[in-house]
């Protein structure tokens, strides 16, 4: 009687957004507090090597991942399994902490931005396995279980590193109590809440099983990473497109320019919360939309992008009046003398929000594999001006950079979306019956 009920009753859209919002949040300024903590209780090379740790775990993270959650959220036909994305995470995250070893060992003769990378990478691999219960979480609309585990992850990860700096001034070990404590909360809280939704849906998740050779359903597996492989591309070269402007900063003013960087370009993070939090809560809607009610599918993505925008105007306004005290007050005063920067930042910000709408409309779609071109080109552009402008201007040539790549992106993103409602708007009126006329 449970089970029914539980399957019966849906979470109103609203509460869905509130409760990601609320997760979202909390995780953000977390992980922006972890920043806040390596600057002041460290100094700017400990950030430098903590976000030069991120810049090169991401790209082979979000490539690996996929894209997976957002795949099985927006499955809404229920072609394949959750324990079929949850295997193909497993072996991907495998392959990736493969990779980052290999390149750590390769590119890095530095000790401890070594093992920074090393732990960072760890972190980020436990991090994509809740992610892909989380995708599930999302399916089924138990918003909930996201956002307890979010602000688990964030408010004690934020904890453990800070008493850890505190008491051993190391950004080593700072980073692997923060990859331990993503694993726990991985094992006793996302493990456990995926299993009992998957028993309340009478279809219970076996994790003895899922590393056996036998029950891996390899040819499942290679149909979903055939149709996100597309997806993989995008989510790489979206980091990149954050991460070549630090590459470039590292080779001209070393780990303490990226520490600067990094910091202050950490405010994107900020509305991208709220951003996020309706993208995750509105993307199975969009995606059934788009197939049965293109009028509502249009309406929902312009309401997404309105409010995007609006969240973006807010960032840039307070970059422009209030940018020095806030850098001061976050970082330091050697922060606040890039002020200049954080308004740029804030202006791509703006557009990456908007750009990030419009992604997860060509999702929803379908349109997959035409989100390759539009990242490949963005990079481009990316690495061009931060070839042209970080030499000359450093900090803010790197803001300008990212800025000009978004613009790029949303452009060419905006272009694909129109062609794919216009392409279904023409389905919808061939498959209209003549006497509906």
């Amino acid at each position: 009687m449970n089970a029914k009920k539980h399957t019966l009753r849906l979470p109103l859209a609203g509460r869905n957004f509130t409760s990601l919002l609320l997760g979202n949040l909390v995780y953000s300024i977390s992980q922006w507090g972890m920043i806040i903590v390596i600057a002041r209780l460290g100094n700017p090379i400990f950030v430098g090597q903590y976000s030069l740790g991120l810049a090169v775990t991401a790209p082979i993270i979000l490539f690996l991942n996929l894209q997976l959650r957002n795949f099985q959220a927006t499955d809404t036909n229920s072609q394949y399994e959750f324990h079929h994305y949850l295997k193909l995470r497993l072996v991907t995250m495998f392959i990736a902490y493969f990779v980052i070893v290999a390149i750590a060992l390769w590119g890095y003769q530095n000790w401890d931005l070594f093992l920074v990378t090393l732990f960072i990478g760890l972190a980020k691999v436990f991090e994509s396995i809740s992610d892909i219960y989380f995708g599930f979480f999302q399916k089924h609309e138990n918003m909930n279980y996201i956002s307890t585990s979010m602000i688990l992850k964030g408010i004690i990860s934020l904890v453990i590193l800070s008493i850890t700096m505190a008491l051993t001034n190391s950004i080593v070990l700072g980073s692997l109590s923060v990859a331990i404590t993503w694993l726990m909360i991985l094992l006793l809280y996302d493990l456990k809440n995926g299993y009992k939704l998957s028993t309340v849906i009478k279809k219970p998740i076996k994790l003895s099983s899922m590393f056996l050779i036998r029950t891996m359903d390899f040819k499942q597996l290679t149909k979903i990473a055939w149709l996100t492989i597309p997806l993989g591309i995008v989510s790489t070269l979206d980091s990149l497109n954050s991460n070549i402007p630090r590459y470039v900063l590292q080779n001209i003013g070393g780990e303490e320019t990226v520490g600067y960087y990094a910091a202050i370009s950490y405010f994107m993070i900020a509305g991208g919360t709220v951003v996020n939090a309706m993208l995750q809560s509105t993307s199975p809607k969009l995606a059934s939309y788009y197939r049965l009610n293109l009028n509502k599918f249009k309406q929902l993505l312009i309401r997404l992008v309105c409010l995007s925008t609006g969240v973006g105007v807010i960032g840039i306004l307070a970059a422009i009046v209030y940018g020095k005290q806030i850098l001061n007050i976050m970082y330091g005063s050697n922060y606040a003398a890039h002020h200049q920067a954080f308004v740029y930042i804030m202006a791509a910000s703006a557009v990456w929000y908007i750009a990030s709408c419009l992604s997860i409309a060509l999702t929803a779609s379908r349109f997959i594999k035409v989100q390759v071109p539009i990242y490949i080109l963005s990079c481009i552009c990316v690495m061009i001006t931060s070839l042209y402008f970080i030499p000359q201007y450093y900090l803010l040539g790197a803001a300008m950079s990212v800025c000009a790549g978004m613009i790029t992106r949303a452009a060419l993103t905006l272009a694909c979306v129109v062609f794919s409602v216009r392409k279904q708007s023409n389905v919808d009126v061939i498959s209209v019956p003549r006497s509906n006329f």
